[in-house]
């Protein structure tokens, strides 16, 4: 193989690696109705959690076809932080509220006949339990986390 190909290919090898060149997995801007359904998909899992209502703040969502990724943080309405301590999975479920890093959310969705599911979420995870996880159904989404 002549030195420019084997050029070619190890520049094309590092982008794919890196995720430049296979970068389908997009940002739903804000207002669109994909947004809203991952939100709203989440929604009943935060509220079980943390108690009715809960607004999101999002950290960082990413959609390619029919997977979807996102870190959000709940709040209550207007932007008013929530103190877990005050929350259903404190109070009813009896969890350590030390043991969350605040109202975090990272989750994994998948859309089943049209609809968004959550098939896998954790709230205030102390470390990146995501980077990795699953490549073979969500690599395009987490390329800048191990994928």
């Amino acid at each position: 193989m002549s030195v420019m190909r084997t050029m070619i290919w190890l520049t094309l090898a590092l982008s794919l690696e890196s995720g430049s060149v296979l970068a389908d997995a997009a940002e739903p801007p804000r207002g669109s109705q994909l947004r809203l359904d991952l939100l709203e998909a989440i929604r009943p899992h935060a509220e079980y959690d943390l108690w009715a209502p809960v607004e999101f703040r999002v950290i960082e969502m990413l959609a390619d076809g029919d997977v979807a990724f996102a870190r959000l943080m709940a709040q209550r309405p207007g932007g008013v932080e929530i103190d877990m301590a005050r929350t259903a999975m404190v109070e009813w479920r009896y969890e350590d509220p030390g043991n969350f890093d605040g109202p975090r959310f990272e989750v994994f969705f998948v859309r089943r006949d049209g609809q968004w599911q959550v098939v896998q979420y954790a709230l205030g995870a102390t470390d990146a339990w995501w980077s990795g996880n699953r490549c073979d159904v969500f690599g395009s989404l987490l390329r800048e986390y191990g994928c």
